[in-house]
This record gives structure tokens, sequence and C-alpha cells, in this order.
């Protein structure tokens, strides 16, 4: 089964269970790159910081890619977000240039990091 989401589409506005996640203030990496906007949950926005998507779901965590542009770097980190305290907690410490989520299966999170799906990394998220 083909991915229908990807980093350059992916939903700005939808709801988990009674969550509402809207990105707002969207714009692209670079040109043709992924897109990365400002996040909010139930109209609270998660400040100064930039995500991209998709996004997945799973025991009131919302896991996605955290766009960081430092001096000597930029690209994403993987995340995770929770819902009912909107705190943002970073699973992975290396930094891709691409983060597009697969699935989450037996407490690991599965992960494209190039734009032809061929190679994949995973990560814990426990």
């Amino acid at each position: 089964m083909k991915k229908i989401e990807s980093p350059f589409y992916f939903r700005y506005d939808f709801n988990v269970k009674e969550y509402h996640i809207k990105y707002s203030s969207l714009f692209e990496v670079t040109q043709g790159g992924p897109e990365v906007g400002f996040l909010s949950i139930n109209d609270t926005l998660i400040p100064k910081m930039r995500f991209g998507g998709p996004s997945l779901y799973e025991d009131n965590f919302l896991y996605l890619p955290l766009f960081i542009r430092k001096l000597c770097v930029s690209g994403f980190v993987l995340c995770k977000i929770d819902l009912k305290s909107l705190n943002v907690i970073f699973i992975s410490k290396k930094v891709y240039e691409l983060i597009d989520l697969i699935k989450i299966d037996e407490g690991k999170i599965f992960f494209y990091t190039d734009l032809n799906q061929k190679n994949t990394e995973i990560a814990y998220i426990g």
C-alpha cells in the first residue's frame, strides 16, 4: 500500500480524538522542499518551533518532524508532543535532511529519510 501523506503533502488541519491539530504560516524549507509551519493544538500555539509532517498519533502523543536551523546545521529531528501538557520531547539526536513517518509498531517508530523512500530508520519512542 502506497503512503498518501508525505513531507510535501500532509493534513494541515485535522482532529485526533478530542484534539484539534492545525498548522499555520507554512513555507517550504527549500524551493520544492518539505513544508513546515507553526503548530497549534486546541488553539494553543507551540511557541518558537516549526513542525513538518506527516504526523502519527499513539497514546496521547503526536509524533512529527521538528525543523531546526542553527548556524552550521539545518534539518529535522524526530519529536513527540504530549497532547495533554503540550510538552515537546525530542526522540532523535541525529538531524536528518528529511523525516517521512511510516508507522508505529511495538514501541518503535519507522520513517524514511530520503525522497525515494528507500532509506528507513527506526527510533524507540518509549
